[in-house]
């Protein structure tokens, strides 16, 4: 149960940065790997517009599938039901890594 609240924490987190990203115009250095110099940028604007969609269902995806496992704790859900949650985590953990990395070479990176 300790790690599903740490994913819940994540994934708010994830929506927070993302959203003050969006907002500020300004990448933060959480959200980039730290061999990515972000002040020596490529496109700082087409990779905020390439993230914010992505992070924000990322992040939702991970607030939501923890606060289920969350639940799960106090009531019974189907075992079903608790498969597909804990897939879609798995397959949005794989997604998000994936268009992460190919972002930062895209839009950051300079090779």
């Amino acid at each position: 149960m300790f790690l599903e609240f740490i994913l819940f924490g994540c994934g708010m987190y994830l929506l927070i940065t993302i959203i003050k990203m969006k907002a500020s115009g300004e990448i933060p250095a959480t959200l980039v790997n730290k061999r990515f110099d972000v002040e020596k940028h490529m496109d700082k604007e087409a990779y905020i517009k390439y993230m914010f969609p992505r992070g924000l269902i990322f992040g939702i995806l991970l607030s939501g599938s923890s606060a289920m496992m969350i639940l799960a704790n106090f009531i019974q859900f189907s075992p079903y039901l608790m498969l597909v949650v804990q897939l879609s985590y798995l397959v949005g953990v794989v997604y998000y890594s994936v268009i992460t990395i190919k972002a930062q070479k895209k839009f950051i990176y300079k090779g």
